[in-house]
């Protein structure tokens, strides 16, 4: 992985753009250990099928499909996702990461509604909504965050409202950049937690309103789980080991006791599968439920006020931009349905287009915490 970072690194700081990475999920998940840091450069898929069946960790869109390696076009068959002009866009101007969905609660009402993550120059630009229709909300339009981190958002300081903060790739630790407002400027708390090549994730694992960090270690049969309680000198308070180290870790509180717990969602097959605990102890799967098309990006929020977390998923492959579908319960039934956010997407001639992707409400690290009123988000 440091060989990966370091020459996107390096491309990125002698040219101005992102690295298109060529891979496909059978080499870049058992290979980086589903390393999810690079969801921000463009990825050339191979799949040699005629539908995608899921990406590689870190990915929710692909750029580049190479659906065959011989056909009508001389060599290889590939397609761009998009349509002409930003085809040109991209050639002439391939240097920002691609846009994030993210989830929250930005009103405090208890219901989590949609939001979208897009580079502007060197900052991330958040477009967020408090409705379930599709609407943005002008007063929740803002920049924070330096692009060379990933966007996550949590409430930080308990008061019921979900605000930006981001998480960084670099170093030999995660580090927190987390603000309680929806603005620009320097963070309002800075943490470290969890190894650099560790799965981040944030949530409220004791049930007292705050979201403080966690770190998922792949490696082995299981996912290794740990989590603290506090921003300040965060030790590791709950330890366990859950789920199939092959699929991607979420969170949520499942039950709606305010507590969140572990899960898992897989990339593979027709389906999203998500694998469920209300444990903070590891264990057996509790709640098993299936969700939504693979090629899908995979959601959890709470998308009614009931305080129960279910799923969703984005539809990113067709011509209407990004379509929300969400479920109220874990029966796998979609219940909303709306477009918010993202581009068209194009596919080959007689090929479905399907980009597949990532999972993390939370919507994917220790030292200690300061406010940090000088950090870089």
């Amino acid at each position: 992985m440091r060989f990966i970072r370091d020459f996107t690194g390096r491309v990125f700081e002698r040219t101005g753009s992102k690295t298109m990475i060529y891979t496909n999920p059978n080499w870049w998940n058992p290979c980086t250990g589903r390393n999810d840091d690079f969801g921000d450069h463009y990825l050339f898929i191979s799949s040699y099928t005629d539908a995608l069946r899921g990406l590689p960790a870190g990915w929710d869109r692909w750029t580049l499909w190479q659906y065959a390696n011989h056909g009508k076009l001389p060599g290889d068959q590939n397609v761009f996702n998009g349509n002409a002009a930003e085809l040109r866009s991209l050639a002439a101007n391939p240097a920002g990461p691609l846009p994030r969905p993210v989830v929250g609660d930005w009103d405090g009402n208890g219901t989590m509604t949609p939001g979208l993550v897009s580079a502007e120059g060197d900052t991330w630009r958040w477009r967020l909504s408090n409705s379930l229709d599709g609407t943005g909300d002008p007063a929740l339009d803002f920049t924070y965050g330096d692009v060379a981190k990933a966007p996550i958002v949590g409430d930080w300081d308990g008061n019921g409202t979900y605000t930006p903060g981001t998480v960084d790739a670099e170093g030999k630790r995660r580090d927190f950049y987390l603000v309680n407002a929806f603005r620009s400027g320097p963070a309002d708390i800075h943490t470290g937690f969890g190894d650099v090549a560790d799965v981040p994730v944030v949530g409220d694992w004791d049930g007292n309103g705050t979201f403080t960090p966690g770190a998922v270690a792949g490696g082995g049969r299981l996912h290794k789980w740990k989590l603290t309680n506090s921003f300040a000198k965060p030790q590791t308070d709950l330890a366990f080991e859950y789920g199939d180290s092959g699929k991607t870790p979420v969170v949520g509180d499942w039950d709606g006791n305010r507590t969140f717990t572990a899960g898992t969602v897989d990339m593979d097959g027709e389906r999203h599968d998500f694998y469920l605990t209300n444990a903070s102890t590891g264990g057996p799967v509790q709640v098993r439920v299936g969700f939504a098309a693979v090629y899908t990006i995979p959601l959890v929020g709470d998308w009614n006020g009931d305080r129960t977390f279910t799923p969703g998923a984005i539809d990113a492959s067709g011509d209407a931009g990004y379509v929300w579908q969400l479920s109220n319960t874990l029966t796998g039934t979609a219940d909303v349905t709306f477009t918010y956010g993202g581009t068209p997407a194009a596919a080959p001639a007689g090929v479905a287009a399907s980009p597949a992707p990532t999972a993390s409400p939370a919507p994917s690290s220790s030292p200690a915490a300061t406010t940090a009123p000088a950090a870089r988000p």
